[in-house]
């Protein structure tokens, strides 16, 4: 899931990454898990989920307004997944496609533009 918060304050969201353990690709137990993209320049160690109280693994980032960014998750470092609550998803160049995130740009007044 994705949880998309505008800052006005900062003007940029704060976009948590929510994956719940049936929404993980395989009964495999988790060693790790992380949330890659082009926010992060595709780094495994950048963003890793954390499973919280509620039994759901979570990052939160921050993200510029008014764009998109594609990302997927990784699991224990090998197995690749997209993001069912994903926007959109686009072609990754490398023969799967990639989760897709939209954040409107946000007026002065705080509002969608």
């Amino acid at each position: 899931m994705l949880i998309k918060k505008y800052v006005k304050t900062r003007k940029l969201y704060k976009v948590s990454f929510e994956v719940s353990k049936d929404e993980l690709p395989s009964s495999a137990a988790v060693k790790s898990l992380a949330v890659l993209g082009d926010f992060n320049g595709w780094d495994a160690m950048a963003s890793p989920l954390k499973l919280n109280k509620k039994g759901v693994y979570t990052a939160t980032v921050e993200l510029a307004s008014g764009g998109a960014s594609q990302f997927r998750y990784l699991l224990n470092g090998e197995m690749w997944f997209n993001d069912a609550h994903a926007d959109a998803y686009a072609p990754s160049g490398q023969g799967t496609e990639n989760s897709v995130i939209d954040l409107p740009a946000v007026a002065d007044s705080g509002k969608p533009k």
